[in-house]
């Protein structure tokens, strides 16, 4: 495990046996997405975002993980598109501050993951999920 990985990455480590992987965020614009009508995403609705985004845009794939905002650590939702990660979300609403790390814990095209029983939505992120289907997941303790 790398000491870079916070507490949620570690968790998922001991309870999955596999290391999430830190990616590097890049700009829509250098992934190649110029989306006309931006009015449709909303601030701090990161899991709705992402999926719009998987719907509005052919090949993209939905991600979630964790990011490290400001030493804190939350469950986030971002995309993946021709190689790269992007995080709308964090592109709008967010620009000005420093890039936060983002580990990966669940990724792809959203039609594959409704296959693999996944109910995307705003309020149950897939990790817990995943957790839950691999009976992971207890109501006192959910990591």
């Amino acid at each position: 495990m790398s000491e870079s990985m916070s507490s949620l990455a570690t968790t998922a480590y001991k309870l999955t046996g596999i290391i999430p992987p830190r990616v590097e965020i890049v700009s829509m614009l250098e992934v190649g997405i110029d989306l006309v009508d931006l009015d449709v995403f909303r601030p701090k609705a990161c899991f709705s975002n992402a999926y719009l985004l998987s719907l509005l845009v052919p090949g993209a794939e939905y991600v979630e993980g964790e990011v490290l905002f400001n030493g804190l650590s939350i469950i986030h939702a971002w995309n993946y598109f021709q190689e790269k990660h992007f995080d709308i979300t964090y592109e709008l609403f967010s620009p000005t501050e420093v890039k936060a790390p983002h580990f990966v814990f669940v990724q792809g095209l959203t039609s594959d993951l409704e296959e693999q029983g996944y109910k995307l939505n705003h309020h149950i992120d897939l990790f817990t999920q995943k957790l839950n289907k691999e009976k992971r997941v207890t109501k006192r303790n959910p990591w």
